[in-house]
């Protein structure tokens, strides 16, 4: 395979419901979005994720696309952060118009993207991903942001995610009123939030969930057999962001390329 499935733009309304995919978000402030890409494409993310773990570091940089973190005694690889910068299958996925037009819908034309790393749950893994919102770990953006409506995180499956291997937790329908910090997060349960109740999603390689940053989530164990990896990217509206900070995504609809320089740490 020589690139990505290819889309066209006019057939996308129809591949992607993107006005229930809106109203599913605005109720519930997550949303679940099937087969936006193919297994295939996902096979070929994987197999390049796994070819470039041996360049990673802790000690490199953030704008240099080759950082990483790993967790736990076995130092599992963990988060591989800003691999568009380093990998061009990576920003092939980031650029790709499924995903421009999912953020373009959501978001309109003028965006800047906040963060785009690759997951890693490795099989054994008995660490979690505590429930939190994503809106306590924001920086750089204007006074006039608002969490519910300027900010959303998209998360693509590479692998199969289910209960077994870190299922994807949520609580939808959670709102400004439940802005919690970052202490009153920790070691909370599902049944301590006031909320609809928990819902964990099962997805296929080439699902997505696209969440806002008032929404708590969390990600399970893995206690199953093989590893699993995720695609995340997160986006803001411009007008949401301070002046010079944060990369473009979308400038008056049109694509751009990541600027490392404006990424707020090194």
């Amino acid at each position: 395979m020589s690139g990505l499935d290819t889309v066209d733009t006019a057939t996308i309304d129809a591949h992607i419901d993107l006005d229930g995919m809106r109203h599913q978000y605005e109720r519930d402030g997550v949303a679940y979005i099937p087969s936006v890409f193919g297994k295939a494409e996902m096979d070929r993310l994987r197999l390049f994720a796994f070819e470039q773990l041996g360049h990673l570091d802790m000690q490199k940089h953030y704008r240099s696309g080759e950082r990483i973190q790993s967790t736990g005694p076995e130092c599992w690889p963990s988060i591989w952060f800003w691999p568009s910068i380093s990998t061009g299958w990576f920003e092939k996925v980031r650029t790709d118009t499924r995903i421009q037009s999912i953020v373009q819908h959501i978001l309109g034309d003028d965006v800047r993207q906040l963060n785009n790393q690759l997951y890693f749950r490795m099989q054994g893994d008995g660490d979690a991903f505590n429930w939190h919102q994503d809106c306590v770990f924001r920086k750089g953006m204007s006074e006039s942001f608002d969490p519910g409506t300027d900010y959303l995180q998209t998360v693509i499956a590479i692998d199969r995610v289910n209960s077994r291997n870190g299922g994807l937790q949520f609580q939808p329908g959670v709102t400004r009123d439940l802005e919690l910090g970052r202490e009153d997060l920790r070691g909370v349960t599902p049944a301590d939030i006031k909320a609809p109740g928990r819902y964990e999603y099962s997805l296929m390689p080439g699902d997505m969930l696209i969440w806002n940053a008032y929404t708590p989530h969390a990600s399970g164990q893995n206690w199953s057999d093989r590893g699993r990896m995720t695609y995340m990217n997160g986006f803001a509206k411009a007008s949401g962001c301070q002046t010079g900070i944060w990369p473009d995504y979308l400038v008056d609809g049109e694509i751009a390329e990541v600027d490392p320089e404006r990424i707020p740490y090194a």
